[in-house]
């Protein structure tokens, strides 16, 4: 991110802090988000006309409807950090037009060198002689995946990010690539170690009775706050160590383990992404709702559903299409 997008970033952030009433909020600081979101709708609609593509089209490089299209054409942000890879593959992106997309217009980090898909896509995307579409990195990933359970060893865990992607991108061949992986498995393994650890802490604190301190269990927590399905998986996939974090779904996380914005933006931050963007727009309302919510101290680390309640009110009345499916987990 350039300074001057940072410095705008941090301006809006400070700015929105002085929101303590929905309807200032809304006739106010949203309007100016509306005209950032213009930026997206130019740059999508340009990657398909540079590129010749019918919407159609794009709609199959991507894997998503053409209704899907058509709405990012209009100015709805794509839902996930993989539907923004995707497009940048699309768009015939080599390896730094991919970080700066995904960064400027996603609002998510960089490819990152201890994720296996990253750094598949790292690979390809780092490459002269092969194909440049998602489709070939999957391909690379299932041949990967196979590698890695049919080997016995761990590998290697002392390697730091850096030093990761400055050995991935002097890789030349598949084959070089699965090495690679498998003598680095203990690396990739750790890399949320410490995100994983946040998120069972919260889980705790929010599974025992504050009189009697009783620990409940975790499907005590998920029933009585509603969890969906897919919340639970992403629980147990935790658990085990085994969840590559999702943007929406830690968010969601976090409003359910009853965090504070602070506390939201360091989880974020473990799970190697940015802090709440105060230009997203759907971001933007849920760092108003959460600050209205600790200011009128309905934050506690109880398991209790004030926080989501609070939260998913607010969004429904802004009714903000790009929130939909991060309300669907409250």
């Amino acid at each position: 991110m350039d300074r001057s997008r940072q410095n705008n970033t941090i301006i809006l952030r400070e700015e929105l802090r002085h929101y303590d009433e929905l309807e200032a909020f809304k006739k106010t600081f949203l309007p100016v988000l509306k005209r950032e979101g213009e930026a997206w709708k130019e740059k999508i609609q340009e990657i398909i006309a540079d590129n010749g593509y019918t919407r159609t089209e794009m709609a199959a490089l991507c894997g998503v409807s053409r209704t899907a299209v058509s709405k990012w054409c209009a100015g709805s942000l794509p839902s996930s950090r993989d539907d923004f890879i995707r497009i940048g593959f699309a768009a015939r992106y080599d390896l730094t037009d991919m970080n700066f997309f995904l960064q400027r217009y996603g609002k998510y980090p960089a490819l990152y060198a201890k994720s296996l898909e990253d750094s598949v896509y790292m690979f390809v995307l780092n490459s002269r002689s092969f194909p440049h579409t998602y489709e070939f990195c999957q391909e690379i990933l299932f041949g990967i995946k196979e590698s890695m359970k049919a080997s016995s060893g761990r590998g290697a865990g002392e390697a730091n990010t850096v030093q990761l992607s400055e050995e991935l991108l002097r890789l030349e061949s598949v084959d070089q690539l699965i090495t690679f992986v498998t003598e680095n498995a203990e690396a990739y393994q750790k890399a949320y170690a410490k995100f994983y650890a946040y998120v069972k802490a919260f889980i705790m604190a929010n599974n025992i009775d504050p009189i009697t301190n009783e620990v409940y269990s975790l499907d005590s927590l998920a029933t009585a706050q509603n969890w969906s399905s897919s919340m639970r998986q992403c629980v147990s996939a935790i658990r085990q160590k085994k969840w590559f974090p999702l943007r929406r779904k830690v968010i969601a996380l976090g409003l359910h383990l009853n965090m504070t914005t602070e506390q939201i933006n360091e989880m974020l931050q473990l799970a190697q992404m940015e802090a709440l963007c105060p230009k997203n727009l759907a971001e933007s309302a849920i760092i108003f709702a959460v600050d209205d919510a600790d200011l009128n101290d309905l934050i506690c680390c109880d398991g209790g559903t004030e926080l989501c309640d609070h939260v998913r009110i607010i969004l429904a009345e802004l009714n903000i299409p790009d929130a939909v499916k991060l309300m669907n987990d409250l």
